[in-house]
């Protein structure tokens, strides 16, 4: 019995802890309320939480009684790394107990070059200059990678399947082996995470991520649960076959989604219908070719009205089978062609989805930008130190 009243106060510690990370600051009885904890429970559970240096009281707040004393997390108690591979860089952000950023620092892939050892070297540099300046201080790092990460069974290295960078099957250790623990996740997944837990505007427990760019992914959260697969393989939408005897894809087979609608494909095929040179950053080159369709350009209106073809065919089958409420569209390409075509790939979507799945459904831009990878990749050590406490007391940070 006792063992299970201390299981009990830990888990409870924990969602306090985890409730005033995402939410926000509040106040007791507030925490209590949502919580569904009595004021006596919630008061013991607070005043552990900040003996031990993890919540703080923030002030109080006029109410029509009395004042009330809010309550925050103790942003200093503990760090978290996000690390992101990206197209062009490999950037670093370091966050606090509050998931404020507080620095960040990035290497250039230069040349286009993007070989894991090279990323694993760039990386770890900048995980380096980071860690240097918070010795001992760093809980975690989330390392959110375009592709997927399987972990085996048995406890050993965590292997990258990354074929939209050309890589064979790499270990994650090649890319990043520190003595802080290290977490590695699908880039579109914990952009999905960053939905689910920092939109706070939105508590829907129904979405999916739908990431273009360079590489095409999907991340999907599903009664409130992030889909990772039986060993963490779910979210290859840019591999699924869209034209059986289409292009060669960078993973070997043919007429996969990202060899018709990523970057380079929907580039390549503006320049071989006739389309103009191109210079500039992919940003630049495909802002080029939206604007060129957007004023009645016939072959770039062509490349843009297959993509959205293509595109609403395949999203529509991903809402047939998984029923979202909502579905954000992130990546370079797909933020560009959302500002552009939104309401054409709106359309195009919803035309081949099952008629019901779409009666609520909602199809927007991603809440962060393009600035939502790294974040998310952050909480993923940020959750493995908040199940820390309910495995146990822990410490804040010295």
């Amino acid at each position: 019995m006792a063992a299970t009243v201390e299981h009990l106060r830990r888990a409870n510690r924990a969602r306090v802890l985890e409730q005033l990370v995402y939410s926000g600051s509040m106040s007791r009885t507030v925490l209590g309320r949502r919580l569904e904890l009595s004021s006596g429970g919630i008061t013991n559970i607070v005043d552990d939480l900040v003996a031990d240096g993890l919540v703080v009281e923030e002030g109080t707040r006029a109410t029509r009684g009395r004042p009330v004393t809010l309550l925050k997390p103790n942003a200093d108690a503990a760090l978290f790394i996000g690390a992101e591979v990206g197209e062009r860089d490999v950037a670093v952000e370091l966050f606090d107990l509050s998931m404020t950023l507080r620095e960040s620092a990035s290497r250039e892939l230069r040349d286009g070059r993007s070989d894991p050892t090279l990323v694993g070297a760039l990386l770890r540099d900048a995980v380096d200059e980071i860690v240097a300046r918070h010795p001992g201080r760093v809980s975690g790092i989330g390392l959110a990678v375009p592709g997927t990460v399987e972990t085996p069974g048995d406890g050993g290295d965590p292997i990258v399947y990354a074929p939209s960078l050309g890589w064979k099957p790499t270990p994650v250790s090649v890319l990043l082996d520190a003595e802080i623990p290290v977490f590695a996740e699908n880039a579109t997944s914990v952009t999905a995470l960053a939905e689910q837990r920092l939109n706070r505007d939105d508590n829907r427990s129904h979405f999916t991520v739908a990431h273009l760019g360079r590489w095409v992914g999907l991340g999907a959260v599903m009664n409130g649960e992030l889909v990772r697969g039986s060993n963490g393989m779910a979210g290859q939408w840019g591999h699924t076959t869209a034209e059986p005897t289409g292009p060669l894809c960078r993973c070997g087979s043919r007429g996969c989604l990202e060899s018709l609608i990523g970057a380079e494909a929907l580039l390549g095929q503006w320049h071989a219908a006739g389309g103009p040179d191109q210079t500039g950053s992919g940003w630049d080159r495909i802002t080029a070719l939206c604007e060129a369709a957007r004023d009645g350009d016939p072959i770039a209106s062509g490349v843009v009205a297959d993509a959205l073809q293509r595109l609403g065919i395949s999203l529509g089958n991903v809402i047939t089978l998984l029923n979202p409420e909502r579905v954000f569209i992130s990546g370079w390409v797909g933020l560009r062609l959302m500002h552009y075509f939104g309401a054409e790939l709106e359309a195009a979507v919803t035309s081949h989805a099952f008629g019901p799945s779409t009666k609520t459904l909602q199809i927007v831009p991603t809440s962060f930008g393009g600035d939502t990878t790294a974040v998310g990749a952050a909480l993923i050590p940020l959750a493995r130190f908040i199940e820390q406490i309910a495995a146990g007391p822990a410490k804040a940070s010295s």
